[in-house]
């Protein structure tokens, strides 16, 4: 577990695929109270998932809020084993445009698919079934309380929600307004220490995913936490202007 600043911090999950790591980076966030998880990992990944949760000092057992940035099959891979674990009380908030998908009542929208299925077609048919939890899988589970744009969530010190369509119609963004971090799931991606805008292979609009950039200036960000890629520390205003000129 990266500690970030009190009360939050990050941690890998990988998977090989094709020999190589498929990474991903869930977000915890903790009181004294309760534990809330950011976005769910890597499916089959539960026991490392509950190890990190116990580096905070707290317990699986005050896990009590998991918030979803969007349906994508790396995000809710372990939700239905935390929903069952939860035995019924464990709160799963996404927006109302995420819901259908996270619940499995609806498709994933045609042009995430074609890309997901081009993806998997692109592998080696040996590489195919270990990538299958990644780009072809659905992990269904009820969200409880779905969220809305400028929304601000009373746990953990106040997390603000930004609805940044794009990558998925209705994905969100979180900022952790006491530690002055930002969690873009998908919405950038930080490659080789470069804090990036979101990746045109996988989002369903880039057009409205670029454009979505948008709602992040202004932000008063100390650090950010890209899905894909882990931590950045730097100087988001700059950044941010820089990518939203382009």
């Amino acid at each position: 577990m990266k500690k970030i600043a009190d009360g939050i911090g990050t941690f890998q999950q990988r998977v090989p695929v094709m020999g190589q790591p498929f990474v991903v980076y869930p977000v915890v966030l903790w009181d004294e109270k309760s534990v809330t998880l950011v976005d769910t990992g890597l499916y089959g990944q539960m026991e490392e998932l509950v190890r990190e949760i116990k580096k905070t000092g707290l317990s699986m057992e005050q896990l009590d809020t998991v918030i979803l940035t969007h349906h994508d099959a790396d995000h809710t891979g372990n939700l239905p084993a935390l929903v069952q674990a939860g035995g019924g009380k464990l709160e799963v908030c996404a927006s109302e445009l995420e819901r259908p998908y996270i619940e499995g009542t609806a498709p994933t929208p045609p042009a995430k698919q074609e890309k997901l299925d081009a993806t998997l077609a692109s592998l080696p048919e040996a590489a195919r079934a270990g990538a299958q939890p990644i780009f072809g899988a659905s992990f269904p589970a009820p969200v409880t309380r779905t969220v809305q744009d400028g929304d601000i969530l009373p746990i953990c010190g106040g997390i603000k929600v930004i609805l940044t369509p794009g990558h998925t119609p209705g994905h969100i963004s979180l900022y952790h307004i006491a530690s002055r971090t930002l969690i873009t799931g998908d919405a950038m991606i930080l490659d080789s220490r470069y804090l990036l805008g979101p990746a045109p292979q996988t989002a369903t609009d880039i057009d409205q995913a670029v454009a979505s950039l948008d709602k992040l200036k202004g932000l008063d960000v100390a650090a950010v936490v890209c899905y894909h890629g882990g931590f950045w520390k730097g100087n988001f205003a700059n950044r941010i202007a820089e990518l939203t000129k382009r």
